[in-house]
């Protein structure tokens, strides 16, 4: 692929405003472009040259924040990045410098595409070109972190497995194929629910795809296997007990300190809400004097999050020490905190025993595991909305923290605390004396 080089700046002349264009540079070979991005800035002052972005601390006149503007320049660069990668995975070259200004003006909305610019005037390339591009394209935009690439550097090893020509266009997606495909997953072995998600995942990329003019046939949309174990009801929450929590909390590792790290930053986000994502790359300044400041990894959404006397015992933990990045906290992989996780909760205790149901296909599939053997990263943000919850909070303050976009996220966790609603009236049913069938009690008395 031909080297490039692209950069968002401030135009170093004013207009008659005061306020500077931003622009985005392009480089390559022996062309330079300036690409308008349609947005300015006021002042220099609000503009980080560094970050190539708007000071997140910046709003419009009208009220637009930082974090809607960053985006809409995120766009303008991942446009730019599209246009390379299509030419050079469907012509094998750079583009000119009037075909990148027409394709990005094309990509952008300001231009409308001739029939001869769209996909399905030259051959129909490789699903997998397409894929590498939808990649590239969207990873740059929405700043992908590494779970995201995961996914679909996943959901690709899965296609090739039922592809090994390499041969599979998308014009061969349609409700057939798509059946087939779920059949193999079951085959391979994977969770009824990972599966949805696979499904789901592709179909992701197969929107995308359709928005791009690629020939994808459309039955995919309603393609929507009933898979057993992947109802909302049967969805089972991995949560920690606060009696669970404070021994997690207090549990002497102090001759680990690999284990003592995981463990803060694990009750951090038990007590934030934080994904894994997210607290991997909150930084010294995102951290203020009652809230931490978060642009989310997964749907970058911009959050403010309380802190309250948890989350602050573990910054100042962590207050007076250099970490890279200029990270808040000591924060390794996924993998590893994953790893590390079942360690701190086998020391802590966690040794009760838990039946676990899940299905591949039609089959079920019963394991009894320890809760040590259950914890994951994830179980922090299920432990803060649990709680959360029953500290009587309600689910729309909960949504601001975490970031849940629907009720529909949130059903798993209220069904839990309806449960223990449930579980906590009954014991009206305990207190003697028993009232008689009339509603009197038989003795005198309040319980």
């Amino acid at each position: 692929m031909v080297r490039y080089s692209t950069r968002l700046s401030l135009f170093p002349r004013p207009s008659s405003d005061g306020s500077l264009a931003i622009r985005l540079r392009v480089c390559w070979s022996a062309h330079r472009v300036d690409v308008s991005t349609g947005l300015s800035a006021p002042s220099p002052s609000v503009w980080d040259a560094e970050r190539q972005c708007f000071v997140s601390s910046f709003r419009t006149v009208a009220g637009v924040p930082a974090v809607s503007l960053n985006r809409q320049l995120r766009s303008v660069v991942a446009a730019v990045d599209d246009v390379f990668a299509r030419f050079d995975l469907e012509q094998h070259r750079p583009p000119s410098v009037e075909e990148l200004r027409s394709a990005v003006a094309i990509a952008l909305g300001r231009a409308v595409p001739s029939p001869a610019s769209s996909p399905e005037a030259s051959s129909e390339p490789s699903l997998y070109d397409v894929l590498h591009r939808f990649v590239a394209t969207m990873g740059t935009q929405n700043g992908w972190g590494e779970r995201t690439h995961f996914k679909f550097t996943t959901l690709e090893y899965h296609l090739r497995e039922i592809d090994p020509s390499g041969s599979l266009r998308l014009s061969m997606l349609d409700e057939e194929w798509l059946r087939g495909f779920m059949v193999h997953l079951s085959k391979v072995g994977l969770h009824n629910t990972t599966a949805i998600k696979s499904l789901s995942i592709l179909k992701w990329f197969l929107r995308w795809a359709v928005s791009h003019g690629y020939p994808v046939p459309p039955d995919f949309s309603s393609f929507q296997p009933r898979l057993r174990g992947t109802e909302p009801s049967a969805q089972q929450v991995v949560y920690l007990e606060w009696d669970e929590l404070m021994a997690v909390w207090s549990c002497d590792l102090s001759g680990s300190p690999h284990l003592e790290q995981v463990r803060d930053v694990f009750c951090f986000c038990c007590f934030s809400g934080l994904r894994w994502s997210d607290v991997s790359r909150l930084r010294r300044e995102d951290v203020y004097d009652n809230y931490i400041a978060v642009v989310t990894s997964k749907t970058t959404d911009a959050l403010r999050i309380e802190l309250n006397d948890w989350t602050r015992s573990v910054l100042a933990r962590y207050a007076g020490r250099e970490f890279p990045d200029g990270l808040a906290l000591p924060v390794v992989s996924n993998q590893k905190m994953n790893k590390y996780l079942k360690e701190v909760g086998k020391a802590a205790g966690l040794d009760t025993l838990h039946r676990v149901v899940y299905y591949v296909g039609s089959r079920r599939v019963e394991e009894v595991l320890h809760k040590w053997e259950q914890l994951t990263t994830h179980c922090a943000r299920r432990t803060f909305v649990v709680h959360s919850l029953r500290l009587g909070i309600s689910a729309e303050v909960i949504m601001k923290w975490t970031g849940h976009s629907s009720f529909k996220s949130m059903r798993p966790y209220v069904a839990i605390v309806d449960e223990l609603k449930a579980e906590s009236m009954a014991r009206f049913d305990n207190i003697m004396p028993k009232p008689d069938a009339g509603g009197s009690s038989s003795g005198s008395g309040a319980p």
